[in-house]
């Protein structure tokens, strides 16, 4: 029969000691138990494992080849149960609804694959997070400077709006040559009121023909769905674009500090785990755009 696991690591203990009193200082345990205990293992064993000397103990030749191969065992264990009760990693980060449900979730397979062990948590917000309570490790905004003192700013992917329409719309239609061309199409906006600031800008007097949604995403499945022509950021829409359900029809000039920026306290230091996400996303953001 198999000695029992707490016998060996309290053989264990005593061979590395060579001292009953330090192994039971080390297990938490009386000296007279650790001394049971070993003497029990012995006679289960039908061998002597140590020989006793008046200051402490020496181990037997098949003491010593049984304590290597029990020392090595354990470690064995003690890994295999590290790993399998070791908590999760996890990442909160914060980004726009619209750059989540298009641009993040399609990729989360790709993600998981990329980092098995950490926990990504995803808030959806336009807000700037606390960075304390809320648990957030960095947030993901479109926005452009100034941005509050204390935060590491960061562009990961500079603005490119572009306008665009499904096919069925585009070729029943007339062609977008240009902004004069807006007053003849249903236009799509979205919070950012893209729209109405170019109708604004370019004096287009076409304002009552926009439809609203408060979100990107709703407005590019408007799009999606026939309903006019939507301003997007090409981040957002070029996949829809690559796979034919979205057509481009017209690129917006914006100005150029506009994108989405990657914001953290300055001084926050990552694990390389956290810092190896960063840079996966900071890689694909860019490789997003043509």
């Amino acid at each position: 029969m198999l000695p029992g696991l707490n016998a060996l690591r309290v053989f264990e203990s005593v061979a590395r000691h060579q001292n009953f009193r330090l192994a039971a200082e080390e297990l938490h345990l009386t000296q007279s138990a650790v001394a049971q205990r070993v003497r029990r293992l012995e006679s289960d064993l039908g061998t002597i494992l140590f020989t006793r000397q008046p200051r402490g103990l020496l181990l037997t030749a098949q003491g010593q080849t049984y304590h290597q191969s029990v020392q090595a065992g354990l470690a064995v264990i003690d890994e295999a149960t590290r790993a399998l009760t070791a908590k999760t990693q996890h990442l909160v980060m914060s980004v726009p609804p619209s750059f989540g449900s298009k641009w993040l979730l399609p990729r989360m397979d790709e993600i998981r694959g990329a980092f098995p062990d950490i926990e990504l948590r995803i808030t959806a917000s336009e807000a700037l997070a606390g960075f304390g309570a809320d648990g957030v490790d960095f947030v993901i905004r479109f926005s452009s400077p100034p941005f509050d003192k204390g935060l590491h700013v960061e562009c990961m992917a500079a603005a490119e709006l572009c306008a665009v329409a499904s096919p069925s719309y585009a070729a029943a239609n007339p062609v977008v040559r240009g902004l004069s061309d807006l007053s003849r199409h249903r236009l799509i906006d979205d919070a950012h009121r893209n729209w109405e600031k170019l109708i604004r800008h370019a004096n287009l007097g076409v304002a009552d023909k926009v439809l609203r949604f408060e979100q990107t995403s709703l407005a590019i499945d408007a799009a999606l769905a026939g309903q006019g022509l939507c301003i997007a950021p090409r981040i957002l829409v070029e996949a829809h674009i690559a796979n034919d359900e979205l057509r481009l029809l017209h690129e917006i000039e914006k100005p150029d500090d506009e994108g989405y920026f990657l914001l953290y306290p300055e001084g926050r230091d990552f694990d390389p785990g956290k810092w190896a996400i960063i840079d996966w996303l900071k890689g694909k953001m860019a490789g997003s755009l043509p």
